[in-house]
């Protein structure tokens, strides 16, 4: 289950304090989406990018439950 973006383990207290209210209802459903992340290997990238994919590799990756 997910809350807007964010996976549910990690808003889960919230929705437990009352921070957080589903909208999920009879005409918004909610959903899931896997998020892939690619690049070119055959071509350089700049330092936004680098620095980006650097973040997809590290702390993200450690926040997506297996």
């Amino acid at each position: 289950m997910r809350s807007g973006q964010m996976p549910h383990f990690l808003v889960e207290q919230d929705f437990c304090d009352d921070g957080l209210l589903p909208i999920t209802g009879k005409y918004l459903r909610g959903g899931q989406a896997d998020l892939v992340a690619a690049r070119r290997r055959d071509s350089p990238h700049g330092p936004v990018a680098n620095r980006l994919w650097q973040f997809i590799r590290g702390p993200a990756a450690e926040i997506v439950p297996d």
